[in-house]
């Protein structure tokens, strides 16, 4: 893809202007952690949160929005050039809270992204619906959704929701299945974490990525005996982890389970999240 959504020719020398970037929630963890790459990388930032972010970063501008408003997210869709879709009630609350925000606000914010011509829209989800698989058992991306909580639930709607707008609008989307977020990957627990190292590099790299239709990728660190992945990730964009899970993917006995990790945590990949009411 090239950074310029427009080019010409003036005095002698080519204007180019960067590609526009709708962040919703951006005042999250993911939000912030990514928007200085973004600057760095030459993009331009419409931070979107129910909260004000301040101080702004030059090249940022920040548009109140709530997710649950036709008028705020038509709002802050017009002239955007992608969407990067982080917002969401992320805990497990109750089905009217995460239906209201991950299937409502999401479905508004897709139709105000294909009404305002966006040319890439990029959905954050989470390896949480893949959350009742075995953690012996090989999973990649063309497995069956097998959600561990409400929250994934609605993360696994939303990812139909996406393959829909990519068919029904012609829309580009890539749906983008993240793992637990850690700084270091012994951090976290096995076969399901990714580094921000790596989730910055990942994030860049669709970014950069023009091709049209839709794409469903894993972004969880691969493991000896565990890659979660069927490769696309190196098909779709050269990429591949820097930072590599050293231990088995399994849990070999109950010594080595983290103490906050119950007996069905223990045997499925979703782990403490398999075992909330």
């Amino acid at each position: 893809m090239r950074l310029d959504r427009d080019c010409s020719e003036m005095s002698g020398n080519l204007v180019t202007i960067a590609p526009n970037v709708l962040l919703t929630g951006a005042g999250g963890r993911l939000g912030s952690m990514l928007r200085q790459p973004l600057l760095d990388r030459g993009y331009v930032l419409r931070l979107s949160d129910r909260h004000r972010i301040s101080p702004l970063r030059s090249g940022e501008t920040f548009r109140r929005g709530n997710l649950k408003s036709r008028f705020a997210v038509r709002r802050a869709c017009k002239g955007m050039d992608i969407v990067l879709h982080l917002g969401a009630v992320a805990n497990e609350a109750g089905w009217d809270d995460l239906v209201s925000a991950n299937v409502v606000g999401l479905t508004r914010l897709l139709d105000a992204a294909h009404n305002a011509r966006v040319r890439h829209f990029i959905f954050a989800s989470t390896m949480h619906v893949l959350g009742m698989y075995p953690r012996d058992q090989a999973i990649d991306e063309n497995c069956e959704l097998a959600p561990d909580t409400r929250y994934a639930v609605t993360k696994a709607f939303g990812e139909a929701a996406c393959r829909y707008a990519a068919e029904k609008y012609g829309m580009t989307v890539t749906v983008v299945r993240i793992g637990h977020v850690v700084e270091e990957i012994g951090t976290a627990h096995p076969g399901q974490g990714v580094t921000a190292n790596d989730l910055r590099r990942l994030v860049l790299a669709i970014l950069a990525d023009d091709t049209p239709g839709f794409r469903l990728v894993h972004a969880v660190a691969p493991y000896p005996n565990d890659r979660a992945t069927d490769g696309r990730l190196e098909r779709y964009y050269g990429f591949s982890f820097e930072d590599r899970g050293s231990i088995p993917a399994t849990y070999p006995d109950a010594a080595s389970t983290p103490q906050s990790v119950g007996r069905r945590g223990h045997l499925l990949r979703g782990g403490t999240f398999v075992d909330l009411p």
